[in-house]
């Protein structure tokens, strides 16, 4: 789970570095995963979200939340990751390094970058319980009666409080009736 968080620091990090002084503000912040997430959550690769049963989008539009038939799971959202690939291709295209070896350097960073950051954060449905709304953030309860993601920040702020009240009760609403029908 940590290396969710190295990924999304790395690519803020090195596209901020890279970036002009105008465009450092987009980039600023970071992801911070706390000792609270822990198995059966798990790193994975980037699911479409066209074929998620439902998919929220935190309210600053970084990070989306995906309902597929067999996971929950974080990632970046679609819009944040388009904008993200746009700008590592302008920085592989950009023609600032004037020797091979900086050449070849830059290109390793970034398809490394790239990498990590087609992961998601998630768990299997089977491993949770219950996913509920309380004091305005989700909770993700699993089989063993533990709770997962709470350690999962963005700029300082809880993420799982991240998405609107409306968004974050409709994911409630069809994890529970996605539960319901595989009993």
């Amino acid at each position: 789970m940590r290396s969710l968080a190295v990924a999304m620091l790395a690519g803020s990090l090195l596209i901020a570095s890279t970036a002009s002084a105008r465009d450092c503000d987009e980039w600023t912040g970071s992801l911070h995963i706390g000792s609270g997430v822990e198995a059966p959550a798990r790193w994975a690769p980037r699911h479409d979200s066209r074929l998620a049963r439902l998919v929220i989008t935190s309210s600053d539009g970084k990070v989306d939340l995906l309902l597929t038939p067999t996971a929950v799971a974080f990632q970046i959202s679609d819009r944040k990751m388009a904008s993200l690939e746009h700008k590592l291709r302008d920085k592989q295209d950009d023609g600032d390094d004037d020797t091979p070896i900086g050449d070849a350097f830059k290109t390793a960073v970034l398809a490394g970058v790239r990498v990590l950051l087609k992961h998601s954060a998630e768990c299997p449905v089977r491993e949770l319980r219950d996913v509920d709304y309380r004091d305005g953030a989700l909770v993700f309860t699993t089989t063993d009666g533990n709770h997962l993601f709470h350690g999962l920040e963005v700029n300082d702020s809880e993420l799982l409080g991240a998405f609107s009240e409306r968004d974050a009760r409709a994911f409630v609403h069809e994890f529970r009736r996605m539960k319901a029908a595989y009993r």
